[in-house]
């Protein structure tokens, strides 16, 4: 581990924090510059800000922890917590996803080793062996822990762990075939995707404490492979065309919009509007049969509550990321490195800032997957 310098907050962290492959970087609101940059081969897709500090980390060949000042870039630490493994010509000590709670950032390999670092020092303070992944997932990976307890899946099991005892809380399982892709904490419950290929997907809701089933929904004639959106009566579920809205407390549906293909980006929820960002035009129902480069997309909000459009924008360009924040409707189009802010109330371009990062052949060496666009306004 190197420690560079302390945390400060004497410049200011409003900004736009972007990650696309192995380049980070963060853009003013106002002057419409980028700020600064940074380049770590193998970056992941997570990126977490707390108080001045951006957190990411290095998923390929050495697994690395960052903490970086929000104002600077400039590194406060760097951990080094799961040397490169190779087995049978594959790394398999990959980081996969991270979490902060309170002074603690956990961080999770493919092999299943759980991490907890001290946030201001990169201290590692402890490690957890949970069950490993057995592939890499289909759908997103969350890694939720909450109150001391860590919860995960495997195949169709759903499992509470104690980190303290390193004991199961709880363990349920549902009805193969199905398979839990993707599941969320909300309002004491986890909401769980599990799909029923080809049929389609369900989604369920356990007892946080006791993984006591609540509730299963009717089944959704759509694949779902991201976890939903919860907000709260509400649980959002983006299918591969249609957005469903669940009641909450048992599970039955208020609402679905046929948008279009999703393109698996998170939705946004901001008062009362649901925000989407479309793979193609907005209720398109044909695509060519090589569709592997996109170069359109479409802007979408719904009524939270009843799923009526509000208004859509399609454009002319592929989308990568984007994020919904005090009214704006910030878009990063990594294609033509070029990053949009519209109105949010009715899809106005505001402005637009062509990024100009300096490329490097870093990607080819290491590839990242950085995918995310955190607004601090």
């Amino acid at each position: 581990m190197k420690t560079l310098f302390t945390k400060s907050t004497k410049l200011t962290d409003r900004g736009i924090y972007i990650t696309w492959h192995s380049s980070i970087y963060k853009a003013s609101m106002n002057e419409r510059t980028i700020l600064w940059q940074r380049e770590i081969a193998g970056l992941g897709p997570d990126l977490i800000f707390d108080k001045g500090v951006v957190y990411v980390y290095a998923s390929q060949r050495d697994g690395i922890v960052y903490a970086l000042q929000a104002s600077t870039g400039q590194e406060i630490w760097s951990m080094c917590i799961s040397p490169y493994l190779v087995k049978a010509g594959m790394q398999v000590n990959e980081l996969m996803a991270m979490t902060l709670i309170d002074t603690v950032l956990y961080v999770l390999s493919f092999q299943g080793t759980l991490y907890a670092l001290n946030t201001t020092t990169g201290v590692l303070l402890a490690t957890y062996e949970i069950p490993p992944l057995q592939d890499i997932p289909l759908g997103s990976i969350e890694l939720i822990i909450a109150d001391g307890i860590l919860y995960g899946s495997d195949q169709n099991n759903l499992y509470a762990l104690n980190l303290q005892t390193t004991r199961p809380q709880w363990k349920t399982s549902i009805q193969m075939p199905q398979k839990i892709l993707a599941y969320t904490l909300s309002n004491k419950a986890i909401y769980t995707i599990a799909d029923l290929d080809p049929e389609g997907s369900y989604v369920y809701a356990f007892a946080a404490d006791t993984g006591q089933q609540n509730w299963r929904s009717d089944l959704l004639p759509d694949p779902i492979f991201d976890a939903p959106v919860c907000d709260k009566d509400t649980t959002y579920c983006m299918g591969a065309t249609t957005v469903y809205a669940l009641n909450a407390q048992n599970g039955e549906l208020r609402w679905e919009h046929f948008v279009g293909r999703t393109a698996g980006l998170k939705p946004c929820i901001e008062n009362d509007m649901l925000y989407l960002c479309l793979a193609g035009a907005y209720q398109q129902e044909e695509f060519e049969e090589d569709d592997s480069q996109i170069k359109q997309c479409s802007l979408v909000a719904l009524d939270r509550h009843t799923g009526e459009l509000r208004w859509f924008r399609n454009l002319a360009l592929q989308a990568s990321t984007f994020h919904v924040k005090h009214g704006i409707f910030y878009l990063y189009c990594a294609a033509i490195d070029r990053l949009y802010a519209f109105g949010a109330g009715d899809g106005s371009v505001y402005w637009w800032l062509d990024c100009g990062v300096k490329k490097s052949d870093i990607d080819s060496e290491s590839p990242g997957f950085g995918s995310s666009l955190i607004v601090i306004p």
